[in-house]
């Protein structure tokens, strides 16, 4: 039976609302989750399934939580011939991977909530309770009060929307479409792979992601205006290379995702937001899962403060915001010049620069460290061996940019009276 107040209202059961309610009842909060997917639906997304193995292996220390998972070393940017021979062009992350069952982590996790005690409605929220800020949820049955509500349902949130007129990121939705993949024959594959070949997806990539010796989750994705083209790209090219030789596929489908910078601001009186719903992935790799637990867990920390100090003003609530974005904000804004760049280039420019420039240091020290720290390395590199001045100024403008953007998320301010003149910045630079 439902109570008529909680501390915590939870919209959305998905990676970011799981986290921010296992971390509310660790805190012994009371919690209602409201989650429009029945039960039994819950984790069944599409989804590129790949993660920080350290982002598992948290979750197991954190909330003693353990899950199946396919080990990986790391991530490849290629080209398509480069995936299948690497000396034609790849440069990688060596950070280990790992692919996971999306609908049985997600079964997983609403499981672990019911068990200690969070309150499960399947129910469609409409929008907030408000009253000089948001007290809970409306729905099409009645309303949910709770001191403060996590909003984490999703790119087309019915709640946030509106909310952040002239605060909120214009950040861009992308499409992607992804099949689970089982193969006659192993691939010998330790890497991930993101795959940039616009003469099939002119405004996006491939993925390929192992999840066994004869398993692959395949997609497309990216900016586009209908989804059609990335279904057929991914067909075209399973059956264009023989190593590809299909048993079976499962799971097949179209979703919607964040392919901009995050929300510059993620808080309300009384509400934080998480997840897609604030635009928490990885502009250059489409990889939510990590951003969306560790926003989860970060906004419900900042959250038991402000509910034990009964101030859930926006400055209450602001540390939310700014861990977030000294975490991936600054990675996430500055990464967007360089998905640009990447899409912009032809299989031949991409190759060479694969080849010759962006080594997998050079990759390393841009999506972790300050570009600036590698720019005069690249420029130099990319003058003796591209010998390309069209392709080096484009080269050059991007990590600009990139070392622009992330000296601007690097300042992004702690008290929240200095967020208008942070915005304004911030945008004049497209980092929003």
């Amino acid at each position: 039976m439902t109570k008529d107040s909680y501390d915590l209202i939870i919209v959305g059961c998905g990676m970011a609302g799981a986290a921010a309610g296992l971390t509310a009842l660790k805190e012994d909060l009371t919690v209602c989750i409201i989650e429009r997917k029945k039960s039994e639906f819950v984790g069944r997304k599409i989804c590129g399934e790949l993660a920080p193995l350290k982002m598992v292996k948290w979750l197991e220390k954190e909330f003693s939580i353990s899950l199946d998972y396919y080990s990986l070393k790391g991530l490849e940017i290629c080209t398509l011939s480069g995936y299948v021979d690497s000396t034609q062009g790849v440069a990688r992350v060596r950070d280990p991977l790992c692919t996971i069952d999306r609908w049985q982590f997600g079964q997983v996790m609403m499981k672990e909530l019911l068990r200690r005690g969070a309150e499960f409605c399947h129910e469609v929220v409409t929008g907030p309770v408000w009253r000089n800020g948001v007290h809970g949820v409306k729905t099409h049955g009645r309303s949910y009060y709770g001191t403060l509500t996590v909003d984490c349902s999703g790119v087309f949130s019915a709640l946030s929307r509106g909310l952040w007129q002239g605060l909120g990121s214009s950040s861009s939705i992308g499409l992607g479409y992804k099949e689970n993949v089982i193969l006659e024959e192993p691939i010998p594959k330790e890497y991930a792979a993101i795959i940039f070949d616009n003469s099939i997806v002119p405004s996006g990539y491939f993925w390929f992601f192992p999840k066994g010796k004869c398993e692959l989750n395949v997609g497309a994705g990216g900016m586009a205006l209908h989804c059609a083209p990335f279904r057929k790209a991914v067909n075209q090219v399973l059956k264009s290379y023989p190593c590809f030789r299909v048993k079976e596929k499962n799971s097949t489908g179209y979703g919607a995702l964040p392919l901009g910078a995050p929300l510059s601001s993620m808080v309300a009186p009384g509400l934080l937001v998480c997840g897609d719903a604030a635009g928490q992935a990885n502009p250059l790799t489409g990889e939510g899962i990590a951003p969306s637990l560790n926003a989860g867990h970060m906004a419900v920390t900042t959250a038991v403060e402000a509910i034990r100090r009964k101030d859930v003003s926006v400055a209450a609530l602001w540390k939310y915001n700014y861990d977030f974005m000294q975490k991936f904000g600054r990675i996430f804004g500055s990464l967007l010049p360089l998905r640009d760049f990447m899409v912009s280039l032809s299989v031949k420019e991409l190759k060479l620069l694969l080849q010759n420039v962006i080594t997998d240091e050079v990759l390393y020290e841009l999506e972790e460290n300050e570009p600036s720290y590698t720019l005069k390395t690249i420029l130099t590199t990319a003058a003796n061996a591209a010998r390309n001045p069209s392709l080096l100024f484009k080269l050059g403008r991007a990590v600009g940019r990139m070392s622009i953007l992330r000296a601007i998320y690097d300042r992004y301010p702690k008290d929240p009276r200095r967020f208008p003149q942070w915005r304004q910045h911030a945008a004049a630079w497209g980092g929003l």
